[in-house]
């Protein structure tokens, strides 16, 4: 006896279930978004400003979400290899997940490098040459101001 065929959604269904949200029309999974906007869901980035700023909130909230984390584990080393002081440490150990949404969807970075262009290009130099000098360097940075 045949195997009767599996019905597939129309055109339309298939739309629809594609937009559901999420992957693969699952809500609860976030789709992927890259610099190229390559998984993005149709309209979600349309033009490189969208992208550019998608890309900064991924940025932003990757970076708070290590920073608490680092801050609640181990203090020390989030002042040492982020450079945050104790009060970013203990304002980071008090944010809950929505904070941390909310902050990282403004329009710029909420972190910079901690060391000039000049101290930047001597420090990528030192890093081909004597890497245990350049991960000193790098440690002992501190933020600009």
């Amino acid at each position: 006896m045949p195997m009767p065929r599996k019905r597939t959604p129309g055109r339309a269904g298939a739309r629809a279930a594609s937009t559901a949200g999420g992957v693969a029309g699952n809500p609860d999974v976030e789709p992927a978004v890259g610099a190229s906007g390559a998984g993005c869901p149709p309209g979600l980035a349309r033009n490189a400003t969208e992208r550019t700023h998608l890309d900064l909130v991924q940025l932003n909230l990757a970076y708070l979400h290590v920073a608490r984390e680092l801050s609640r584990s181990s203090r020390e080393l989030a002042i040492t290899r982020l450079g945050l002081d104790a009060e970013a440490c203990a304002a980071l150990d008090r944010l809950s997940v929505e904070d941390l949404h909310v902050l990282a969807n403004s329009q710029g970075l909420l972190f910079t490098l901690r060391i000039d262009a000049v101290a930047l290009m001597e420090t990528a130099r030192l890093a081909r040459v004597d890497h245990a000098a350049f991960e000193s360097r790098l440690l002992l940075s501190r933020p600009r101001t």
